[in-house]
């Protein structure tokens, strides 16, 4: 009996550790959030140049930092984002990249940062529907 037991508290092991990384993985990425939404970039750049993986987070609606960024139209973190390879084409859940819901400087950064792949297409586009759906000319 004793080693039956045994051999389920070894089976529920690897669960218990896949449960840990899960749960501690959702807490450093709603942690870069927070830092975001507070527009704390010196958090922000700890937690990016702790875990380079943070920029690929998302939101339980699939945004990234950078869509966070963003939205709140902070250029200073969003350009930090970006220089550290933030996609600026990454689709959220909506299919909306961060330049569709940028704000006036957030857009002028993303417009104007360099090529990254097929940029040129998207931005065209995404230019246009701010500007008809924020009713704003870049």
């Amino acid at each position: 009996m004793q080693g039956k037991i045994k051999m389920n508290k070894l089976r529920s092991f690897p669960v218990a550790v896949t449960l840990m990384l899960v749960a501690t993985t959702a807490l450093q990425a709603q942690e870069i959030f927070d830092a975001i939404r507070n527009g704390d970039l010196a958090k922000v750049k700890e937690l990016v140049e702790s875990d380079p993986a943070s920029l690929m987070h998302k939101t339980q609606y699939r945004d990234t930092p950078l869509h966070i960024a963003a939205l709140l139209d902070n250029n200073e973190i969003a350009q930090y984002l970006i220089e550290k390879g933030a996609d600026i084409n990454a689709p959220n859940g909506s299919l909306y990249t961060p330049l569709m819901r940028a704000g006036i400087k957030v857009a002028k950064v993303l417009v104007t940062c360099p090529p990254q792949r097929d940029q040129a297409l998207v931005v065209r586009f995404c230019a246009i529907r701010a500007r008809d759906h924020f009713e704003r000319i870049f």
